[in-house]
């Protein structure tokens, strides 16, 4: 069995301080079996402190460090190494940039925020000298932590209202990742029991109801606390809030908190967040032209018209459809395009139009992309003769939109030789239903000429 040596240089970056910790070199042999969580093993010898989560292994390429993730690109890496002859390679050990762990250090420091933002430079005391490994790092502890025991059992009380104790189960639910399903919720009553308890037998239950009609004050009534099903089954990172929930939550942070925010600091807070999250909306407009120019130079048989006036130098829309998905529909999709629009949110709102196919294995595949300043006939013309220069018409095409007056009119104009149909779930949708009679019944029989064959 081929085996490699492999020297491990531990470079530690203590969460964006500049200084870096003093380069340590491990030698360690490698076979074809090694994963590399093998290889995270060996810093867990060297700092038992270090949270695995946080050890990034990866090796350097010209200045850019690779990382691998998973044990698939170790062994292909490896496969490559010996293909190749080369039998010492120098590998890095990063840690994570995380909000989680911080630095602690024994001079002063500011507090650090629970907020999920990352951590700037300026917020961390640099480490000068590691003599400790316990004071390495250190975990700040996460909201829902103070969660953990939020139901205490039988005969706890729950003032205000139904919504107080429904914020209970949630915040339980959040910090457990265990599931839970509503049997019954009223205005005295309230249960929940267990999402698998068909599945698994699962026996949580948590029931209140009704103490003091004239305060609204609930009490827990019945509260099986152990969940019998496995822990596959709990997922924290999986589990769903309401807005009502964080709202709750947000509101009681703000009654907790001493500096009391006005309108104006909290409409500031917000866009200055959206924008640290999603960029700027002036320079996304503004990036157009670079993003004009980058394709036509490193795509050059893409289709890219992009609008403005020439006066105002105000946006008016654009239109672009990348090479690889002009040739990907044309020659190994399926003949069918699927038309639509969305609204955009942002600052200057308008609508995406987008053009997709479906290849042989009912997967989407992306054609092409139009931002309009609105849905109307005059955009999805323009949309619809841009799209009709890259599509081959030498066999018979299906065009399927949601019934949009746009679309209605200008598809057999622009496309008279295809096809055109409709969206079902639109179209259920829009299905008038007189007051009295069943929805239900109507989508039903709806279904059933939709889908019934023609002679």
């Amino acid at each position: 069995m081929l085996r490699l040596k492999f020297i491990f240089s531990f470079i530690f970056f203590i969460i964006l301080a500049a200084r870096l910790v003093n380069g340590i070199t491990v030698s360690h042999p490698v076979s074809f079996s090694t994963t590399a969580k093998d290889m995270i093993s060996l810093v867990k010898q060297k700092w038992p402190y270090v949270p695995e989560e946080l050890i990034l292994f990866g090796y350097p390429v010209d200045g850019t460090s690779n990382i691998i993730n998973h044990d698939l690109e170790m062994r292909f890496f490896v496969h490559y190494c010996s293909s190749q002859g080369i039998d010492l390679l120098k590998f890095e050990i990063q840690l994570r940039t995380c909000v989680d762990y911080i630095p602690s250090s024994s001079s002063s420091a500011p507090a650090s925020s629970s907020s999920s933002n990352c951590i700037s430079s300026d917020e961390v005391v640099v480490v000068e000298d590691i003599t400790d490994d316990a004071c390495l790092i250190k975990k700040v502890p996460k909201k829902s932590d103070a969660w953990a025991n939020i139901l205490t059992g039988v005969g706890q009380l729950f003032q205000g209202s139904i919504r107080e104790f429904k914020d209970v189960v949630t915040k339980y639910e959040i910090n457990s990742g265990r599931k839970y399903k509503l049997v019954k919720s009223d205005f005295e009553r309230y249960t929940v029991e267990c999402k698998f308890k068909k599945e698994e037998n699962c026996r949580w239950r948590f029931h209140a109801s009704l103490l003091d009609k004239s305060n609204g004050v609930f009490q827990c009534k019945r509260y099986v606390s152990e969940h019998s099903c496995s822990l596959a089954s709990s997922d924290p990172s999986k589990v769903r809030t309401r807005k009502s929930f964080m709202k709750d939550i947000l509101a009681d942070d703000l009654r907790a908190s001493k500096k009391k925010k006005t309108a104006y600091e909290a409409y500031h807070g917000l866009n200055f967040t959206k924008k640290f999250l999603w960029g700027d909306d002036i320079k996304s407009y503004s990036d157009f032209v670079w993003y004009k120019d980058v394709i036509e130079h490193f795509n050059p048989r893409s289709v890219f018209n992009f609008e403005y006036d020439s006066v105002t130098r105000q946006f008016k829309r654009f239109f672009v459809a990348f090479e690889a998905s002009i040739t990907g529909f044309n020659n190994y999709c399926r003949l069918i395009l699927f038309i639509d629009c969305t609204f955009l949110t942002g600052k200057f709102k308008g609508g995406l139009m987008v053009a997709c196919g479906k290849t042989g294995n009912q997967e989407i595949y992306p054609v092409a992309f139009g931002l309009v300043p609105c849905e109307n006939c005059e955009s999805w013309q323009w949309f619809l003769t841009n799209l009709k220069g890259i599509i081959r018409e030498d066999h018979p095409l299906t065009i399927i939109s949601d019934r949009g007056i746009g679309l209605f009119k200008h598809v057999p104009e622009v496309f008279p030789n295809a096809y055109q149909s409709f969206c079902l779930y639109h179209m259920k949708g829009n299905i008038l239903v007189p007051k009295g009679k069943s929805r239900q019944t109507a989508v039903m029989l709806f279904e059933q000429c939709y889908t019934a064959l023609t002679k």
